[in-house]
């Protein structure tokens, strides 16, 4: 490789590592600005679900974790720190579990966006010589047609038409359960349920 070819390549991973660095910042500033502390939040919600917990001792524990007694930068390299040496991402205020367990669906979700990448792509190549070797004839439109309509449905609409194929074989089932009703929870004539 000659140096033009280096410097090009060492640029453009410069900027990526640069733009994760900026995405992360972001990221991270925005769930800071909420007023309301999430720890707090997060254990009510776990007393209102009448698991035992210990305010004190709970609490202690989670800000010592997290370094949320700490200033802003710590607690920015204690998380990103987590996130990449770690892969761990801490909690989900929203479902009160680990985010780990929460992505347990993102392995079929990952293969069944590159088998729609793949798809696209057996098709477009073979689609492409054709093309090339018959410009201007009436095969050459049809293509031109079905290849704009192509490049037009995202391969997220691909994809959602592909969830409703059956599961490959050996595939687990992700249960389809509902989010727990909480126990203030009236009925339209105003009995607790």
């Amino acid at each position: 490789m000659n140096t033009k070819t280096l410097r090009f390549i060492l640029t453009r991973v410069i900027l990526a590592a640069f733009t994760l660095w900026a995405i992360s910042v972001f990221v991270f500033v925005v769930m800071e600005l909420p007023e309301e502390d999430a720890i707090d939040r997060y254990y009510s919600e776990l007393c209102r679900r009448s698991i035992d917990c210990h305010r004190d001792e709970y609490l202690d524990a989670v800000y010592d974790y997290y370094g949320l007694d700490r200033p802003l930068y710590v607690q920015y390299s204690l998380w990103i720190s987590r996130i990449v040496f770690k892969n761990e991402f801490g909690l989900s205020i929203l479902w009160y579990r680990s985010i780990e367990d929460l992505t347990y669906g993102l392995i079929f979700t990952s293969s069944l966006l590159v088998s729609t990448s793949i798809l696209i792509w057996a098709a477009s190549i073979p689609m492409g010589v054709y093309l090339a070797m018959r410009r201007r004839s009436f095969e050459d439109r049809v293509f031109t047609v079905v290849g704009a309509v192509g490049r037009n449905v995202p391969q997220l609409l691909l994809a959602l038409l592909l969830t409703y194929s059956p599961p490959p074989a050996g595939a687990p089932r992700s249960p389809r359960r509902r989010p727990p009703r909480p126990s203030h929870h009236r009925t339209r004539r105003g009995r607790p349920n």
